[in-house]
């Protein structure tokens, strides 16, 4: 397994999306305030205050240009992580497909706090890479939770027909 520093990189900015640094992390940001433009599958897409983005090729982004007030939390992470942090669910390629079609999810106000908090609760986590015991597994927690709350505002924002959430 790779080391902490390789698994989950936190950043507040999307300028690395599509890096050769990066090559191969999904990208999931949530926007605090301001905005930003890019290229995304040849489509054209804003990120704005109180909305989400999980780009899961990063080599099909290009053009970002971030406005100067672009506030934004940005976790990047490996797809092997990702696989052992997802839940025992069918909706992870449902709301996959989505997200190639419209990376973006725009939030309600709920939502919004809720994904400020997943986002907070990880850079929390990850701080303590260096003294706590079970770090691994305390992060593998984190992001699982965070999947899970994208999965509910996915299923909120687009319907949950066909989603099995037990296992």
């Amino acid at each position: 397994m790779s080391t902490e520093k390789e698994y989950i990189i936190i950043s507040d900015t999307l300028r690395e999306v599509g890096s050769e640094g990066l090559a191969g992390y999904l990208c999931h940001a949530y926007c605090h305030e301001g905005s930003c433009s890019f290229t995304y599958n040849n489509n054209v897409y804003t990120l704005s205050a109180g909305e989400c983005l999980i780009v899961r090729r990063g080599d099909l982004v290009s053009d970002m240009r971030e406005s100067t007030d672009f506030r934004v939390d940005v976790i990047y992470v490996t797809p092997e992580f990702i696989e052992i942090s997802t839940p025992q669910s069918n909706y992870g390629m449902k709301g996959s497909l989505a997200l190639f079609n419209n990376p973006i999810m725009h939030l309600t106000e709920a939502q919004q706090k809720v994904c400020a908090l997943d986002f907070d609760y990880i850079k929390r986590r990850w701080a303590l890479a260096d003294t706590h015991h079970f770090h691994r597994d305390a992060m593998i927690n984190a992001v699982q939770c965070m999947i899970i709350d994208f999965f509910d505002f996915h299923a909120e924002l687009y319907g949950n027909e066909k989603i099995n959430c037990e296992l």
